[in-house]
């Protein structure tokens, strides 16, 4: 079941998005014949397509199916008919997507679905108060120095801080006081 309003649009308009002008013009055919028909690969694939048996049509339709642009524009009209996707449809996406993956790929599927159901929340980024007592975030040596300092701070970042008397400290902020000043440790 959808979760957000249906946003109506218009095939003209639908045709100049990107993921219609990612399409092939055989593609094209195949999607538009796609969803006039109800959703039948094979006859969308014996209009848009040429081949030489009822094989090779099952092949090339489950070929085109499959295809990013196919897939990616499909998604688009979905979104646009039917709505967004419901939360459970999501996790469940994300759970297909993290089981198809290689472990290198895992990560950042396995990151969203934590924040999606709520076992991690997202980073909280922290803001200065008094402009007066800010550091500045680290550049490493040879790029320029940044005009103004960042208002927004997180734990772990590399930092800067000019004491009273005009030294200059590094050191990475550790947590950020009720004020929104940072914590820095390891200040050299």
């Amino acid at each position: 079941m959808a979760t957000t309003p249906i946003i109506p649009f218009s095939w003209d308009a639908l045709q100049r998005t990107r993921q219609w002008e990612a399409l092939s013009p055989q593609q094209r055919v195949w999607t538009r014949a796609f969803i006039d028909n109800g959703g039948d690969k094979l006859a969308a694939t014996r209009l848009a397509y040429k081949c030489s048996s009822d094989r090779s049509f099952s092949c090339m339709s489950h070929e085109v199916r499959k295809h990013p642009n196919v897939v990616s524009f499909l998604e688009l009209y979905r979104v646009l008919t039917q709505g967004m996707p419901s939360r459970e449809e999501q996790v469940a996406d994300l759970l297909d997507a993290i089981r198809r993956a290689p472990p290198y790929a895992q990560d950042r599927p396995r990151k969203l679905l934590a924040q999606l159901t709520g076992s991690i929340p997202e980073r909280k980024k922290y803001t200065f108060k008094d402009a007066d007592d800010e550091p500045e975030v680290a550049t490493p040596q040879g790029s320029p120095t940044p005009s103004a300092a960042p208002r927004v701070f997180h734990p772990g970042q590399l930092v800067t801080h000019r004491d009273a008397a005009g030294v200059v400290h590094t050191g990475r902020v550790v947590s950020i006081d009720e004020n929104g000043k940072p914590k820095i440790e390891g200040v050299s």
